[in-house]
């Protein structure tokens, strides 16, 4: 079976509270599909790899660390 790839790329800065939270339950349901393939990253000012926490997005969000600037690009790079 093909899997597709989805990656899911959350700003956390300050403003983006509601978005982290609803990111890490939608990453959640998400990555229990076996039919994809799911990857949670959070940035600001640096890139935090989160894929593994995504069977747990109560887990998820206690390892988000709001606050900072924003570096978009180097997020998608």
């Amino acid at each position: 079976m093909d899997q597709w790839q989805l990656i899911v790329l959350v700003d956390e800065s300050g403003s983006m509270l509601d978005s982290v939270i609803h990111s890490a339950v939608t990453a959640a349901i998400f990555y229990s599909m076996r039919i994809l393939r799911v990857h949670l990253c959070i940035f600001d000012t640096s890139v935090v790899d989160l894929t593994n926490e995504c069977v747990d997005p109560v887990e998820t969000l206690m390892k988000v660390q709001l606050g900072g600037g924003t570096d978009i690009g180097q997020a998608l790079t």
